[in-house]
């Protein structure tokens, strides 16, 4: 199945940043965001170096680059490394983002595999499911990047744990 929108117009951070909030998400879409100097920026990046293995290359497609592509025995396997202990779902959004712009780009089949600092990995399949709801994810930042104006900030979860934006939505802190 082909999904209505080109992926390669998206931004795999801006998939996951449509789970997290929408003020980030519309910061980003409109250029108003610097990347993240934060230490989960810099653990993460630190995690790929000493875990990413020889062989794996590093693909751009359209808007979104892909650090990590390894193929094997036919299958490419798209290899994402988050600094959590655990997944969430905006990084299965992400790397099903990730997959499906490279199936569509390629025609090839792929799969995503997530590694975690605690040496754990998960693997994304993009199934019936992930397809619809990037569909409606692609639909949601369309709808922000269209916006004249941010949202209001909500709070949440992630907002003082690392989030760039904390004084601009919140105040000093």
């Amino acid at each position: 199945m082909t999904l209505f929108m080109n992926p390669e117009e998206f931004r795999g951070t801006d998939v996951s940043y449509s789970f997290i909030c929408n003020r980030r998400l519309w910061f980003s879409l409109h250029g108003d965001v610097i990347t993240d100097g934060s230490e989960f920026i810099y653990e993460g990046k630190h995690l790929e170096d000493f875990r990413k293995k020889r062989g794996y290359v590093q693909i751009k497609i359209g808007r979104n680059r892909l650090d990590s592509v390894e193929i094997r025995d036919g299958l490419s396997i798209i290899h994402e490394f988050k600094r959590g202990r655990r997944v969430i779902l905006p990084d299965i959004m992400q790397v099903s983002h990730y997959i499906n712009a490279y199936q569509q780009h390629t025609g090839r089949r792929a799969i995503g595999i997530i590694h975690l600092s605690s040496r754990k990995t998960e693997t994304v399949e993009l199934t019936e499911s992930l397809r619809n709801m990037l569909i409606e994810t692609y639909g949601k930042i369309i709808a922000h990047s269209n916006m004249t104006a941010p949202p209001p900030p909500v709070k949440n979860g992630y907002c003082f744990r690392g989030c760039s934006l904390v004084e601009l939505c919140w105040g000093e802190v």
